[in-house]
């Protein structure tokens, strides 16, 4: 698989880490794709190292064989901390793999879309930002986590149905049928 100057021989792993999942595929040297799936949350800063080494034990049982390149994109990465971070678990994991490459999940969806041109993403998911690259530099808007927004994100718009429906309650003294359908699924920590 030739990955801009470098020919990688042997398998390559991709680990995308969202904040709902992490999807992994497993590619031969010549791109076929030999093992694929999905585990649960692999945000940085919401798992840490041990929640990272878990998921990428899962990952590792279902190989059919060890990779020698893993490359990664962790919700979370902002900076050399955090990808020292998933490193350490991916090395714990595989410590013969020959070469590790992380980033931001951001960066893997930017290069995904547009490649190495300008363009821009909207992303939209359990957390949300807009991510683009102008005469290529790097720009980016949001994404700073559920607590400091993420406006639009999977988690801010059931926090704004959830605060409606408890409104509504408070007002009328009965709660209505969304706020049952939305408790049902609540996760009580």
């Amino acid at each position: 698989m030739k990955q801009g100057n470098v020919k990688e021989t042997g398998p390559v792993l991709g680990i995308e880490g969202g904040g709902t999942k992490t999807r992994w595929i497993l590619l031969d040297p010549r791109g076929r794709k030999r093992a694929h799936g999905v585990e649960g949350p692999g945000n940085v800063l919401l798992v840490g190292r041990a929640g990272l080494e878990k998921i990428f034990r899962r990952i590792a049982a279902r190989l059919p064989e060890s990779p020698q390149a893993i490359g990664g994109g962790f919700a979370g990465a902002r900076g050399p901390a955090e990808m020292a971070t998933v490193r350490a678990a991916m090395l714990l994991v595989w410590p013969r793999v020959k070469k590790i490459v992380v980033g931001q999940d951001t960066d893997s969806a930017l290069a995904a879309a547009w490649d190495k041109a300008d363009g821009f993403l909207v992303i939209a998911g359990t957390g949300s930002n807009a991510v683009g690259r102008v005469a290529g530099k790097k720009v980016s808007v949001a994404g700073h986590g559920h607590l400091l927004g993420d406006a639009g994100s999977g988690y801010d718009l059931a926090l704004r149905a959830l605060r409606a429906a408890y409104r509504e309650r408070d007002r009328t003294g009965q709660a209505p049928r969304l706020a049952a359908g939305l408790l049902a699924h609540a996760v009580v920590v």
